[in-house]
């Protein structure tokens, strides 16, 4: 019995197929699907922002539209806009405010709920006790 196997990526799905010739077949050909690859999985980081999780919460269709259209709406590039779905925590790069406004709301989510870090909420009594530099130092003003 001579059985080969190989793995390709077709379809964002991981295929192994595995030829196999036995007696009561010339080939046998198995295909087996594994779990569905995300590009989230090959990610070292967490991603910054949710734009990505909540687009693929939409339908394929709806998915395509907002891909293509968002960025319109957006007044940006469909690059920009691709590379905002991708931000990873630590990259310096940021969303402005104004358009994670529109995509929290074309979502139907608070602004919140866009991303995927904790957001620092200071009173005035926590401000006064701050010194100017260790505030600066915090909010990544200065180094």
């Amino acid at each position: 019995m001579i059985k080969t196997s190989f793995v390709f990526h077709q379809n964002n799905y991981i295929c192994s197929v595995i030829f196999q010739q036995n007696p009561l077949s010339d080939y046998l050909l198995t295909t087996n699907l594994n779990k569905k690859m995300k590009k989230d999985s090959f990610r070292r980081k967490q991603a910054k922002y949710a734009i990505h999780q909540l687009m693929e919460k939409l339908s394929y269709k709806e998915y395509r539209i907002a891909k293509n259209k968002l960025p319109i709406a957006l007044k940006v590039s469909k690059r920009t806009f691709e590379r905002w779905m991708y931000l990873e925590l630590g990259d310096k790069t940021e969303v402005p405010s104004d358009k994670m406004a529109m995509l929290a709301k074309y979502f139907n989510v608070k602004m919140e709920d866009m991303f995927n870090f904790p957001i620092p909420q200071y009173n005035i009594n926590e401000l006064k006790k701050m010194e100017e530099n260790k505030f600066a130092i915090e909010i990544d003003l200065i180094k």
